[in-house]
């Protein structure tokens, strides 16, 4: 408890062709009631107005700039950079609430043990206003196993957004150099080794806001999707390591369940023949029979004529595209 008393916090916030909204990001930080001990912003080979935007903040803000190299080493950089003992995630067109820094010191503060603490937030499109949140509210805090994190997560990730995240350098440091990795799904790869951790934080006051932009790479749902699986081949062997049996099990579920979003979206782009590898790739890894009843339809599916099979995917049409 006394050490998180002393604790600085770092926010680090990649940004690429940020002109239009990297103001108002970087504002909302420095309107902190706890404000950061730095800001460390990195300008990933921006074209536009963004460096020249950030410049003009001076001190407050300590600018990094590389050529572009998308977000998964933009991430890393910055984390290696930082200084503070807790590390605060921000996007370059998110915003926080003022209380958001304090907030967050404070439900750590409470459980020093947690790998991570995650607060809640609101989506919006275009401009946004805070709506009134009653700071003076008993802050309910949901303390998160690892074991319940790995599947909960990865069955409804909306809730662990990554601009609502603070971690304690500790933990980071334990993820090694690069704790952001495979492009698109970085995000993916980094909560997935969380549960390697222990437990994460959830608490369910919104004071933070996420921007949502049409067209944004993680809304290419193939793609992302392509990318999750490829996270969970990555990951396979550490956790095969590090965890037990029940760990394990719960992670192959998780793993059998992209697999079979996957096949769906394949099929849905016309690739069958990779979607019917994907689906009995799934079959093998969850053994519970529901699942595999669930497996066993699309696959039968698969090889009927086009015009005669469900449209597993008619709510989602933009899962079709691929790039």
């Amino acid at each position: 408890m006394q050490q998180l008393e002393r604790s600085t916090i770092s926010v680090v916030i990649p940004a690429f062709n940020s002109g239009k909204t990297i103001r108002a990001t970087v504002d909302s930080v420095l309107a902190q009631t706890r404000p950061a001990d730095e800001i460390l912003v990195l300008d990933d080979g921006s074209s536009d107005n963004t460096a020249s935007i950030l410049a003009s903040y001076g001190s407050p803000l300590r600018l990094i700039r590389q050529e572009n190299r998308g977000a998964a080493s933009s991430r890393n950089r910055l984390c290696r950079e930082a200084r503070g003992d807790l590390i605060a995630f921000l996007d370059s067109d998110d915003l926080w609430h003022p209380a958001y820094l304090e907030t967050q010191l404070r439900v750590l503060r409470e459980f020093p043990q947690a790998s991570a603490s995650f607060l809640g937030h609101i989506s919006f499109i275009d401009d946004f206003t805070w709506p009134d949140v009653d700071l003076s509210a008993q802050l309910r805090t949901e303390h998160i196993s690892a074991l319940e994190f790995l599947s909960r997560y990865n069955k409804a990730p909306g809730a662990f957004s990554p601009c609502c995240c603070c971690v304690p350098k500790a933990s980071l440091e334990k993820l090694g150099d690069e704790p952001f990795q495979i492009p698109i799904a970085e995000d993916c790869y980094f909560y997935n080794r969380f549960p390697l951790l222990g437990p994460v934080l959830l608490s369910d006051i919104p004071l933070m806001a996420v921007r949502k932009r049409p067209g944004s790479l993680s809304s290419n749902r193939y793609r992302l999707s392509r990318d999750v699986v490829r996270v969970f081949e990555s990951l396979e062997q550490e956790y095969v390591q590090k965890t037990d049996v029940t760990f394990q099990r719960v992670f192959f579920e998780m793993y059998a369940l992209k697999r079979y979003v996957f096949s769906k979206i394949l099929l849905h782009a016309g690739e069958d023949q990779e979607a019917r590898v994907q689906l009995t790739k799934s079959f093998s890894m969850d053994k519970r029979w529901q699942f595999r009843a669930r497996v066993l339809a699309v696959l039968m599916s698969s090889y009927l004529p086009k015009n005669f099979r469900p449209d597993w995917l008619a709510k989602h049409p933009e899962w079709k595209a691929r790039s």
